[in-house]
């Protein structure tokens, strides 16, 4: 029986076999790939190699892989957010940027999410807590009309690393996350769906690339990654969308459109102002992390579809919005000569 079986109970609908094999940051033995996930790229390329050598993955700054000459973007105070925070704002301790992080944030928008949000909170503490790792969990109630609020504060009283936050402006999801991005007192931060979709063990695995790295991005769509029940529509949509923006930006990786990425606070704080109030925030983090110099790492990745709940993302409704975030990114990219790039916004080298 394969990890995945074991791992989430086996759905229904439309399956692509996840076989991680005994994949390791340090030490890569990747799995074969599906037939999904065996297009050869530059990314795949990359991927055999470090298979071959028994090296480690290595992309952005610290590769080969990555030629491309970043331009980038300027510097912007933080915006005050319309957040309520249960126990008032914090201002965390200052740390270098090269210095690793010490606590994690994990960010997790969630809009009426009452049927999952307890098990989702309870496997990401226990998890970080096995692995030794400092942290908070930062829920953040997007205008919930059913009984997530009240489920928040029960499941508070029994695990105090909860920090419940209120999304008091306008909905969305890009909204909420930066609610939860100004709550969070970590040096590194990691957004997490609600639902669960993702593999709450590979949050650990995160957490040790953002030792070394500014930025890590999980991939589904590479060896040792997978999906589970992706409904075939949005599937096909996905691998157009997430195929434009590579060729757009010449950047070797494949799963933009993924929330499920984690950053350092100077990263965040570099890529201020964020300007996606809804499902586009899983782009225009990335981008502008990347073509503003922070160094980055890919790991391979699960995804399930949600169990319980109604999907919030709506296709016909975020087109257009994603088109105009990657617009917004491509111009800064190759016109504002290298304006907003972090030598030029604090005068630190990429890593």
């Amino acid at each position: 029986m394969d990890e995945a079986a074991t791992r989430w109970p086996a759905p229904t609908g439309a399956t692509t076999k996840v076989d991680r094999g005994s994949y390791q940051i340090a030490n890569s033995a990747c799995a074969r790939p599906t037939p999904m996930t065996a297009d050869v790229d530059r990314l795949g390329l990359c991927l055999i190699a470090a298979y071959r050598r028994n090296a480690p993955l290595l992309l952005g700054h610290k590769s080969p892989c990555f030629k491309t000459r970043c331009l980038s973007a300027t510097p912007h105070q933080q915006r005050p957010g319309n957040c309520i925070f249960e126990n008032g704002p914090v201002t965390p301790d200052s740390t270098s940027d090269d210095s690793p992080p010490r606590m994690l944030s994990v960010v997790i928008p969630a809009m009426n999410e009452m049927d999952c949000i307890e098990s989702t909170v309870e496997h990401l503490h226990l998890e970080l807590k096995l692995n030794g790792i400092e942290h908070e969990i930062v829920v953040v109630n997007d205008h919930s009309s059913d009984g997530t609020p009240e489920k928040l504060k029960e499941i508070a009283d029994r695990i105090p690393a909860l920090r419940p936050v209120t999304n008091d402006g306008l909905a969305g999801f890009g909204r909420a996350v930066q609610c939860g991005l100004d709550a969070m007192r970590g040096d590194a931060v990691v957004v997490f769906m609600a639902d669960e979709s993702d593999d709450v063990r590979d949050v650990p695995r995160y957490w040790n690339v953002l030792q070394e790295y500014d930025c890590v991005f999980g991939s589904r769509f590479i060896r040792g990654g997978g999906t589970i029940d992706y409904p075939w529509l949005k599937l096909r949509l996905n691998r157009m969308a997430n195929t434009l923006i590579r060729w757009l930006f010449r950047i070797p990786f494949n799963d933009f459109t993924n929330a499920f990425k984690g950053y350092r606070r100077e990263v965040i704080q570099g890529c201020r102002p964020i300007l996606s109030p809804h499902f586009n925030l899983t782009v225009e983090l990335p981008l502008k992390a990347i073509v503003r110099g922070y160094s980055w790492n890919v790991v391979p990745i699960t995804w399930r579809n949600r169990r319980t709940g109604v999907a919030k993302l709506k296709i016909r409704e975020m087109g257009s919005r994603y088109f105009f975030i990657i617009a917004y990114v491509w111009l800064e990219k190759y016109f504002s000569r290298g304006d907003y790039h972090r030598d030029n916004v604090s005068g630190d080298r990429p890593k």
